[in-house]
């Protein structure tokens, strides 16, 4: 278990794939932040947090509750930029990579949904955090 934990910011719009990764996440952040909706979303990108290190995005929104809303997590970025300046952003996905085309989205580490080894991938982020 590290010794320095990190305040992370998690987009992701399934449900089930939040709730085993944001437990998973806990045992390495003092706090997930993992908006549910797009409207909860708006409201934590109204603020800016300084203490979180780290933004794990998911790339495709396309689940019922984010449906009338910005299906990919680069229309978030700026946004997620400015409320979270001293955040090293990470894209988390398993879906179809020409997703991953938009400019934002250019340069930002990428992992791929299912995470096999649960430890090497919280390893990765805590190093990723560090160098921001």
């Amino acid at each position: 278990m590290p010794e320095d934990k990190i305040s992370i910011f998690y987009l992701e719009d399934n449900a089930l794939v939040k709730n085993a990764m944001t437990r998973s996440l806990k045992r390495i952040s003092t706090e997930v932040i993992a908006p549910t909706s797009p409207e909860e979303l708006t409201q934590v990108l109204e603020g800016v947090n300084e203490q979180v290190k780290l933004a794990i995005l998911d790339v495709n929104l396309d689940t019922d509750a984010w449906a009338d809303q910005a299906t990919l997590s680069a229309e978030y970025i700026p946004a997620i930029r400015r409320s979270f300046p001293n955040a090293t952003l990470v894209l988390f996905t398993g879906a179809n990579h020409e997703d991953l085309s938009h400019p934002e989205y250019v340069g930002l580490p990428l992992f791929e949904k299912p995470v096999i080894d649960i430890r090497a991938f919280r390893t990765e982020l805590l190093r990723l955090a560090s160098e921001a």
